[in-house]
């Protein structure tokens, strides 16, 4: 529930005609790769997720993910392929309209299990259905609905919704019980804080944990209580399941996250951690004695974008004091596993634009990566021989399904699949050079530049700044299609990791707090000036800036700060942290990072775009989707009535259905149309374009050597 960006395609039927491009004078494969990056084809590349090693470490099961856009909907399947590489094996849905995902190899390796998900399923119209096939995808068998429900206190970063026993027999989930009425909406009676989910509203039902036969049949309960029992993890004998759940008093107004574990059979049950902060992704170790997890120390937490990092936690599987085993890393940690030796934790990690798996001792010892790249790895599985499975991309590399053998290969990783081969061939990509700045108070800003091809022939072209969301998330060394996109058609792209970001440590990720359009405004301004002060092919007079959620409200800010933009798309962002913090299904973000609003109403106003209005000069286009509960549509609004009011060119897109990331490919690539024709319309001509500043602007610049990449 981050607020980052525009996730997934964005389309209409019949897509508007786009203005012709900018063009760079002897750009030679940009221009040929214009006419192939089209809005359309940003949804062309297929998306490799979730990648899981066999028992045996010979195979791995991965899911896929691609846009439809004649369905306008993200198609899902379930692939196979050799961990040596080779082809590729992947599954038709098992019911016709529907995605199948989540796949998990049986102890044995014989069966997959999956979750199925669409509007063919025979349980809970429209939801979610677990089955199993055999290894090579023949004789599928449904086991049970599960009706996940808007499972307000759940999020991705809670963990799985299900999980084999440790003998195959028995599966685990996390749902709603089936014989629970269904609130009704006519009229919604709210008697909770949080009474919105993330796209609808609350319904209040608890999630609890289920078991049922591998072969199918009734599930039974083995949790109770009007709590949210999420991510579920069988003990290696099979007798116990440890799982996530906030059981405070009023969890709507307190995220605290812990860990407890319910005896399979009779049911009792004990809290296992119970610290300040939250604990989420449990997961036993092979030899039983141990519980790793993601947790954080710090008492105030929120379900959007948390300024704390996570780090790899271990406890006692009895019972006792729990230990950071990676807290000198002071990084962020995203995923945990086990060695198969139960003596070490693998886990994932930012660290300045990258996501790399690292090792850390749970007795003692270094976090170090299991390979230096610039890339972007997501969770490894772990095979029982060590064998590792994960997807991983780059800044010109869609995810693929990739290998590591840490006894054979070394550090030396492998891809296995090549997917996206056939699209990459026809879209031309270009790289991008890591740029640094010296901003305020000695701190060095990590950004990344991609220019057209033919930008440094003496040239100018035009300059799009993107804003990353959260405030609390990074950019990196990943592949954005969207990026692709613009430098084909001539532009420059800037994105910009600056103070409050995640990658960099603790500290500089709490350097927004309380800050916002403070610290992260002069980062973003002083690395724009340094690009145009160092690239004398970067035309300052024709520059623009977008982003989402979070990068949506920076743009705003930028706006109602400087004129030096000649245009701007705000996408899905807050203008008005006072009605944003009221409204939304976040209201704690806004709290944690300022406290109450109640007697610091000054303060909210002061970090409210909306309250610079009067500044704002620059035409600016407003994307927002008219079923966001995370940045609700009067946030996109209030800034549409503004700029109308004081004579700024704008214009307000409203997309229906649409929750905070947009889901329906056509929506998708329509927004990406509409921008293309807003940038290219206004970023044109040659005038100088006004260049105020507000007061809280610093003036230093980076003057040394690029800082070398080194482990804390």
């Amino acid at each position: 529930m981050t607020r980052c960006a525009l996730s997934g395609p964005l389309a209409c039927a019949a897509v508007i005609a786009l203005i012709a491009p900018l063009p760079v004078r002897g750009q030679g494969d940009a221009a040929a790769g214009a006419g192939a990056w089209t809005p359309e084809a940003t949804q062309a590349f297929t998306q490799a997720r979730d990648a899981q090693v066999s028992p045996d470490g010979r195979w791995v099961a991965f899911e896929t993910g691609r846009s439809d856009l004649a369905a306008n909907r993200r198609s899902a399947a379930i692939g196979i392929v050799s961990t040596a590489g080779g082809a590729v094996r992947v599954l038709a849905p098992t019911l016709s309209g529907n995605a199948d995902a989540t796949p998990r190899w049986s102890p044995d390796g014989r069966r997959l299990a999956f979750l199925t998900h669409g509007s063919g399923g025979a349980g809970a119209a429209g939801g979610t259905e677990l089955w199993t096939m055999a290894a090579d995808g023949h004789d599928r068998r449904r086991v049970c609905a599960i009706i996940e429900g808007d499972q307000q206190f759940g999020d991705d970063e809670e963990g799985d919704t299900y999980a084999w026993s440790p003998d195959g027999h028995w599966f685990v989930f996390a749902g709603i019980d089936p014989a629970a009425p269904a609130p009704g909406h006519d009229p919604y009676v709210i008697t909770r804080f949080m009474y919105q989910s993330y796209a609808d509203y609350a319904d209040a039902r608890p999630t609890q944990l289920w078991i049922v036969a591998a072969q199918g049949g009734a599930p039974r309960r083995v949790s109770d209580g009007q709590h949210a029992d999420l991510a579920p993890a069988w003990s290696p004998d099979g007798h116990s399941i440890v799982f996530v759940s906030n059981r405070e008093p009023d969890p709507d107004l307190h995220r605290k996250d812990d860990l407890w574990v319910v005896d399979v059979a009779g049911g009792s049950l004990r809290r296992l951690t119970d610290g300040p902060g939250s604990a989420v992704r449990p997961v036993w170790s092979p030899d039983g004695h141990w519980i790793a997890y993601l947790g954080t120390r710090r008492k105030w937490a929120t379900y959007d974008s948390m300024a704390e990092d996570y780090h790899a936690w271990v406890i006692p599987a009895a019972g006792g004091a729990p230990r950071d085993v990676n807290a000198a890393l002071d990084r962020r940690t995203a995923s945990v596993a086990w060695a198969p030796d139960s003596r070490a934790v693998l886990f994932t990690a930012e660290d300045r634009g990258r996501v790399l798996p690292y090792r850390v001792p749970i007795d003692s010892g270094e976090s170090r990566p299991l390979f230096e790249r610039d890339v972007t790895v997501d969770a490894p599985s772990v095979a029982p021989n060590g064998q590792l499975a994960f997807t991983l991309t780059s800044t010109t590399q869609p995810s693929e399904v990739w290998t590591l053998d840490p006894e054979r290969g070394g550090g030396t990783p492998r891809q296995v699949t090549t997917l996206n081969a056939a699209a990459l061939a026809t879209h031309p990509v270009r790289d991008a050079d890591t740029v640094w700045t010296r901003s305020t108070e000695g701190a060095a800003i990590e950004g990344w530049l991609m220019r057209p091809a033919g930008a440094d022939t003496g040239h100018r072209v035009p300059l799009i700044l993107f804003v990353h969301g959260g405030p609390h998330g990074q950019y990196g060394y990943r592949f954005t299609p969207e990026y692709q996109m613009y430098v084909a058609r001539g532009y420059a792209v800037l994105y910009v990791n600056p103070r409050g970001s995640t990658g960099y440590g603790q500290a500089f990720a709490d350097a927004c707090l309380g800050n916002w359009g403070g610290v992260d405004y002069t980062d973003l301004m002083l690395s724009v000036d340094r690009i145009v002060a160092t690239h004398p092919e970067i035309d300052p007079d024709r520059m623009a800036v977008t982003g989402v959620s979070y990068g949506g409200f920076m743009t705003n800010w930028i706006v109602t700060h400087t004129g030096r933009f000649r245009a701007a798309v705000t996408r899905e962002g807050m203008s008005n942290l006072m009605t944003d913090q009221l409204l939304s299904d976040a209201w704690d973000l806004e709290v944690i990072e300022f406290g109450p609003q109640w007697g610091r109403t000054a303060a909210y106003l002061r970090w409210s775009p909306i309250e610079y209005i009067a500044n704002a000069v620059t035409p600016t286009l407003i994307i927002h989707g008219g079923s966001d509960h995370d940045v609700t549509f009067a946030e996109a609004g209030q800034m549409y009535a503004g700029l109308r009011l004081q004579g700024v060119e704008s214009e307000l897109v409203m997309y229906p259905r649409e929750p905070h990331g947009f889901r329906e490919p056509r929506h998708i690539v329509d927004a990406y149309a509409r921008m293309q024709s807003w940038f290219a319309a206004h970023l044109t001509g040659s005038a100088p374009v006004d260049q105020r500043w507000d007061a809280d602007r610093g003036a230093e610049q980076w003057s040394g050597d690029v800082p070398a990449r080194q482990r804390p």
